[in-house]
């Protein structure tokens, strides 16, 4: 499997308001954090990047960066100005602890598919913190039909995207998967030479997989 940082059972942390399905799993705080500070690390030897688009808990991971907005240069942090999440959960609610100092300028697309029970639920209690911690715009999007999967390119979704955040043009940044390291088990961090690729509506994302 593929991960960002580990995930463990346990009750501990918020939950679910029935009769949504509540938390399974719930991240490791230490390996949420040591990622976060990885890969704001990572963003500001970039020089800075536009926006953060994830799925999963790639996406949960880019909340959670915004949640640590303070880890960034001041320089990544004028340049980030849009997080897009797609099919991901609730971090604020999963550990219990509402996010505080979510950056005004930052924009949010929270992308989900109808059938992804978890993801849909998370959508709205995640909107909710977000703009609670200072948000001022979080636009969902429903994906009719969809379960837990990138939604396609005629789903609307996409397009949906750009148009929240149509003026935000960047580069498209692919990043590679954490592996699980089959000696130890644990999460190895993973960098190689990353590719940038061009989009043909001169909008850019950068992809956390």
């Amino acid at each position: 499997a593929f991960a960002w940082y580990m995930l463990k059972k346990g009750t501990e942390g918020g939950h679910r308001t029935p009769p949504a399905k509540d938390f399974e799993h719930r991240h490791d705080f230490k390996e949420a954090t040591q990622a976060v500070m990885k890969l704001c690390a990572h963003i500001d030897k970039l020089g800075g990047v536009d926006g953060l688009v994830g799925f999963s808990q790639g996406g949960e991971l880019a909340y959670l960066v915004a949640d640590n907005f303070w880890r960034l240069s001041s320089q990544s942090q004028k340049k980030l100005r849009f997080i897009g999440t797609f099919g991901s959960e609730d971090p604020f609610n999963q550990r219990g602890i509402p996010p505080t100092t979510i950056p005004h300028d930052v924009r949010f697309f929270i992308g989900y598919g109808e059938k992804d029970d978890d993801a849909a639920h998370d959508a709205q209690t995640a909107k909710k913190a977000l703009e609670d911690g200072g948000a001022l715009k979080v636009v969902t999007h429903a994906v009719a039909g969809l379960d837990h999967h990138m939604p396609k390119e005629g789903d609307g979704a996409y397009a949906s995207l750009l148009g929240a955040f149509a003026d935000s043009p960047c580069q498209v940044l692919r990043l590679p998967p954490l592996a699980r390291g089959p000696e130890t088990g644990s999460a190895v961090w993973q960098l190689p030479l990353l590719t940038f690729e061009a989009l043909g509506s001169g909008y850019g994302i950068i992809t956390i997989i």
